[in-house]
């Protein structure tokens, strides 16, 4: 179902088929990571980033992993939470030293801080929605 939900997802106006489906997968196994992500990613790609917050922090209570920290950093980054982004892109880089999203991600909340526009959509599309992640490789 999760993959299902992925192409829902790829086309922007199938978003709503897309949460429906990764909703469905979510009650067939609650722990399904990539059900997680992407429903995470549907609300966020339609600026429901308080819903993506809220699915990916349940889902910490049985994956307290690396990805989900990163997951969870870029969506409070979209929203411009950067104090949340920042704990959880340095939560990420506790659990994994070597992940190279959460050090993009720290890279681009220090831009922004720092008076820059953080302009780097191509880069935060692929992190923020899932491409290139552990689930997709």
């Amino acid at each position: 179902l999760s993959l299902l939900g992925e192409v829902y997802l790829q086309h922007g106006d199938s978003r709503d088929k897309a949460r429906k489906v990764f909703e469905a997968a979510l009650r067939m196994d609650s722990r399904c990571g990539a059900a997680v992500t992407g429903l995470a990613d549907a609300h966020s790609m339609d600026g429901r980033h308080a819903a993506a917050v809220d699915v990916l922090e349940r889902h910490l209570a049985v994956d307290a992993s690396d990805w989900i920290h990163v997951k969870l950093g870029f969506v409070h980054m979209a929203a411009n939470r950067l104090p949340d982004a920042l704990h959880h892109l340095q939560t990420a880089l506790s659990i994994n030293p070597s992940n190279e999203n959460a050090k993009r991600g720290l890279n681009r909340i220090d831009k922004l801080l720092k008076g820059g526009d953080g302009d780097e959509e191509e880069e935060e599309a692929s992190l923020q929605y899932g491409t290139g992640g552990p689930l997709f490789e």
